[in-house]
């Protein structure tokens, strides 16, 4: 069984930057109602959708302006890849993305999430250019083979007006199974050499802390934070050449996922991702895990929505490459109100990640 360890590390506070027009004598406004205007403190947003292209589909994943979640690694390669690379997915106006496709492509993204408008790019001649608007990511990708569409990742239908205490602590817990692939293939041939049954299960506790508006915000932002653990389940089926065991292989974290968030409230749409990525540089390959969820109140006590989860490797090989992983795969989950929002904690963001 292989066990992931994490160290906590200390999470960057939200910054106020103190403009004229917003810190002078006079406010600025909302042309739309002639009130206050809502102000972003420049916190961390997070970001689900579905993409398009010819023959085809997958998600993508992007966190922007300081997202921070913890990405466990085996023990023997924390050291050597703290040297790398952090272990924070994006900072400032930054954006870190991943996009998975349903044939095994996943591309790393990088790329700024300055003003809501997403330009992100990766290896292999793909980008994606995307907006935000009333919650929903959309835009455009481009990959080696054609240019397609991102939309939603699923509809959600939104509770308007808002629940009268939407605050509190919600959790939630998950399961879900599916097939894979476990193969190689010779990049020079395009030939699959090898291709075996591949089967997986993930299961996950979820917790999600609405905690009102952030300091420095005014009125239209809600801060979240969101904790996740999980376990996920690997078995390569037999027959499959040169494996020397099929019992499942294990993997799990001992402390769990972190991310913080701001969304705007009107939206209601509550909606955020985990990524895991790192590269293992003993043999080259590329290990990637992705955790989204989008959904949306009915209740003051209830927001149901839709649990996505993909997983795989990348290895270099002689020939070319080997393969092995789970395209997205989604499920149902319901986050129940289990407490109240502490006065302490409805103020704004935590001092502390945990």
């Amino acid at each position: 069984m292989m066990r992931f360890s994490m160290r906590p590390m200390l999470l960057p506070a939200f910054v106020v930057v103190c403009a004229a027009t917003a810190c002078g004598k006079s406010s600025p406004t909302d042309p739309t109602t002639g009130g206050p205007a809502d102000v972003n403190p420049g916190g961390p947003t997070s970001y689900a959708g579905s993409v398009a292209l010819t023959g085809r589909t997958g998600i993508l994943v992007i966190n922007t302006a300081g997202s921070v979640a913890w990405r466990p690694r085996p023990d023997a390669l924390a050291v050597l890849l703290d040297l790398i690379e952090p272990r924070v997915l994006a900072q400032g106006s930054t954006a870190s993305g991943t996009l998975a496709l349903d044939d095994g492509t996943t591309i790393w993204l990088t790329g700024s999430g300055a003003g809501g408008n997403l330009q992100l790019s990766g290896s292999d001649g793909y980008s994606v250019a995307a907006s935000i608007a009333t919650g929903v990511l959309s835009g455009t990708v481009t990959a080696p083979t054609g240019s397609g569409t991102v939309g939603p990742l699923v509809p959600v239908n939104t509770l308007n007006p808002e629940p009268g205490d939407p605050n509190g602590g919600f959790e939630a817990t998950y399961t879900m199974t599916t097939g894979g692939y476990f193969r190689n293939i010779n990049t020079t041939t395009g030939r699959i050499d090898r291709n075996c049954g591949y089967t997986g299960e993930v299961t996950g506790t979820l917790r999600l802390d609405v905690l009102g508006h952030p300091q420095g915000s005014r009125g239209g932002f809600r801060h979240m934070e969101f904790r996740s653990r999980w376990r996920q389940t690997e078995t390569i089926l037999p027959p499959c050449p040169l494996v020397p065991s099929f019992s499942p292989r294990i993997t799990e974290e001992t402390e769990g996922d972190f991310l913080q968030i701001l969304s705007r409230k009107a939206n209601d749409v509550h909606q955020f991702a985990v990524q895991h990525k790192f590269t293992n540089p003993t043999n080259g390959a590329t290990v990637t895990r992705v955790f989204a969820f989008v959904g949306a109140y009915t209740s003051e006590t209830a927001i149901p929505g839709t649990v996505v989860w993909m997983a795989n490797s990348t290895t270099p090989t002689n020939t070319g490459q080997h393969l092995a992983g789970f395209a997205p795969t989604q499920t149902a989950v319901t986050f129940q109100k289990v407490s109240k929002c502490p006065p302490e904690r409805c103020g704004g963001p935590s001092s502390a990640g945990r």
